[in-house]
């Protein structure tokens, strides 16, 4: 072979591994843009929700104490009520968490949170019926 085909067939060998390589970058882009899409699209704002709940729980319970703390029947109203708004937020919040969810694991960690909150509701219930009893 002469030297001129050669170094034509040197030159196309390199031009063939770098169009490889480029094919493959743009493929690994892509792939790593839709992994991005999933955590901004899908998992930050079930992160944010998450978050949001645990923060309206926090202040139930600060109202939950206030209440303990009021002793007479209107400061004990009064925490209800905030209550009560904060519950039906929170409501909405899990419905739309809920939507969200799509995996077997997120699902049954839902249902626990769920039963979890029925528990706290009962026992919240029970507990602001001895308080309006004055007991």
């Amino acid at each position: 072979m002469k030297i001129g085909t050669r170094l034509w067939l040197g030159f196309g060998v390199v031009i063939g591994l770098l169009v490889v390589i480029v094919l493959l970058s743009i493929s690994r882009m892509r792939q790593a843009e839709h992994r991005m899409d999933d955590m901004l699209e899908d998992r930050y704002k079930k992160v944010a929700l998450a978050s949001e709940i645990k923060y309206d729980v926090s202040v139930i319970h600060q109202h939950v104490r206030g209440a303990l703390i009021a002793g007479d029947a209107d400061g004990v109203k009064r925490e209800a009520e905030a209550i009560s708004a904060i519950s039906v937020k929170n409501k909405d919040l899990l419905d739309t968490f809920d939507k969200s969810i799509n995996v077997p694991k997120g699902r049954e960690l839902f249902t626990a949170i769920t039963q979890a909150r029925s528990k706290d509701l009962a026992s919240r219930a029970e507990l602001f019926a001895l308080l309006s009893d004055g007991k």
